[in-house]
């Protein structure tokens, strides 16, 4: 598979080890400086190999979201290419990142959160798309007793997740209240074992909540939540609740 991988300069090292984990599997990968010959201009080269690419790599970071940067560009043009992302673009959360300032063309598939090592998990899906096995219907029917553990460890998730109500709206909540939501949230996965039982939708929802977290917490540890951050994460808790309600009422 031809793959271009796309990110900011500050994910320079990690698109390195993707660089290195891709080629060793066999796919042919566009990469930046070592693809370039240097001296010549790049806009060209960059959209050719987008155009001869299957697959677009996009590590997302604060920086390659930026209006300004050039991994917006590399976007631009993949967008011109595949109207549609589908099958197309494998968006990576490389660096904690609100959702909003995400692309939504990005947002339209499902976004990658690596919980270990990047570089072996981007492999990793890769092989899953271009098998076509990367699709929700790929997890396995469940038994009906696992079917209940799993309604009652989803009861448990829906609780903490109502911290930020839309109606009635909550006054002067502070960013300690989303560090104990993040930290709830792990203890549920991890002490309670609840994580076991989200279906690989509802996985992706969890992660996105999580990884918000720490995108605001890293610049906000203390102080009351502005409107931007409280609706941001009050969507994201809605959306994980809806992939919970349809877990609940599937055999997925």
């Amino acid at each position: 598979m031809k793959i271009f991988l796309s990110y900011a300069h500050e994910q320079r090292l990690i698109a390195e080890e993707i660089n290195v984990a891709l080629s060793v599997q066999g796919h042919e990968v566009f990469f930046d400086r070592s693809a370039l010959t240097p001296g010549k201009e790049y806009d060209s080269p960059i959209q050719k190999a987008i155009d001869a690419c299957d697959l677009v790599v996009f590590l997302i970071s604060p920086a390659s979201v930026r209006k300004e940067h050039y991994a917006q560009s590399e976007l631009l043009f993949a967008k011109k290419r595949w109207p549609s992302p589908s099958g197309k673009i494998l968006p990576v959360m490389a660096q904690p990142t609100l959702l909003p300032k995400v692309d939504p063309y990005l947002r339209a598939v499902t976004i990658l959160y690596p919980q270990g090592n990047i570089a072996t998990e981007v492999a990793t899906a890769v092989n899953a798309l271009s098998e076509r096995k990367g699709s929700e219907s790929m997890d396995a029917p469940l038994t009906s007793d696992i079917q209940r553990e799993r309604i009652i460890a989803y009861k448990e998730l829906w609780k903490v997740t109502e911290v930020l109500p839309k109606w009635p709206r909550l006054e002067s909540v502070r960013y300690e209240a989303l560090a104990e939501l993040s930290k709830s949230l792990r203890n549920w996965y991890f002490t309670d074992g609840g994580g076991m039982f989200l279906s690989r939708s509802a996985h992706t929802s969890y992660a996105a909540l999580q990884d918000s977290l720490t995108a605001i917490l890293s610049e906000h540890p203390s102080g009351v939540i502005t409107d931007e951050h409280y609706d941001a994460i009050r969507e994201l808790c809605s959306a994980l609740r809806s992939r919970l309600t349809h877990d609940v009422g599937s055999r997925n």
